[in-house]
């Protein structure tokens, strides 16, 4: 038999780990375009009877390299690799008993999730790390293994677990985010008139689920807000056209027995308002557990 020369079998092993690679459905890359994305950052409040809940958001686009060192190693699983760039977003949340602080990283052009890190401070603090893989999303977690821990940093607290979250049922042949991404992918996407839709997947706790994205229709808003860009500072105060956009969430498995997708801790079927020339969202209403239906609305936007 002829001895196959090492260079034709560095060609043949590159061919095949393309081959085994998981690639982007056809539907799902390109659909993402950052240049639509007007905003680099947002502030949001809500307010329900004595409660007040405020959230952040700031994103930025940067060359991979600057974060391919800090991405988690898995045991199980093929870690989802970043392209050229990523998007770097950064969620911070306080109110109806949460506080939160969220670095996501993904990639711009399918949306799927590379890794994301959530720390919780107050009553509850925890450290928890996802790794977004080719089968589920692997989890590092960390906890105060007591009281005398709580007033310390994350890295000496003592009580440590890590697995897979598999996503279930079955493989998946698109890329999967998750919900604290989906303002910067709307933002992003071709959703410009009543009719325009598109579906992703998100995964959220111990469940994927297919977001379905719908524009319904347009509707004059009353809006107070700030805004700052390049030209300065202005208020935004008065009647404005939006976008509506209905978020519509369900398990990949039907047999799930309770809904995980959440997003600003708003359950159920979501409405959005969408400013068609920044593609800010300027209001994102849900259900809160114990407070009901809620508004979540814009209060400063940062341009880029």
């Amino acid at each position: 038999m002829r001895r196959i020369a090492l260079a034709d079998r560095k060609i043949l092993a590159l061919a095949l780990l393309l081959i085994a690679w998981p690639v982007a459905s056809p539907a799902a890359a390109g659909q993402f375009d950052p240049a639509r994305v007007r905003w680099a950052s947002l502030e949001f409040s809500a307010s329900r009877f004595m409660f007040t809940a405020r959230t952040s958001i700031a994103a930025q686009l940067v060359p991979a390299g600057t974060i391919v060192t800090q991405l988690r190693t898995t045991p199980t699983g093929r870690p989802v690799m970043p392209g050229a760039e990523v998007v770097d977003l950064v969620y911070a949340m306080s109110g109806f008993g949460r506080e939160s602080r969220t670095e996501l990283w993904l990639d711009p052009v399918t949306g799927g999730t590379l890794q994301r890190t959530q720390h919780d401070t107050g009553s509850r603090p925890r450290l928890r790390t996802y790794r977004f893989t080719d089968r589920g999303a692997f989890h590092f977690t960390r906890w105060p293994a007591n009281r005398s821990e709580q007033a310390q940093t994350p890295e000496h607290w003592t009580h440590v677990e890590q697995g897979m979250r598999p996503y279930v049922p079955g493989d998946i042949d698109q890329p999967v985010t998750e919900p604290t991404a989906l303002l910067w992918l709307i933002a992003a996407a071709d959703l410009a008139r009543p009719g325009d839709r598109m579906e992703v997947l998100a995964f959220s706790r111990r469940q994927v689920s297919r977001v379905d994205i719908d524009v319904t229709g347009q509707r004059t808003v009353a809006l107070n807000f700030m805004e700052e860009g390049p030209d300065g500072a202005r208020r935004r105060d008065g009647r404005m056209p939006a976008l509506v956009l209905r978020l519509a969430a369900n398990p990949l498995d039907a047999a799930a027995e309770e809904q995980d997708f959440e997003l600003f801790g708003l359950h159920g079927d979501l409405e959005l308002l969408l400013d068609p020339q920044t593609r800010a969202p300027l209001e994102l209403s849900g259900r809160v557990r114990i407070a009901g239906q809620v508004t979540v609305r814009l209060n400063r936007l940062v341009l880029r």
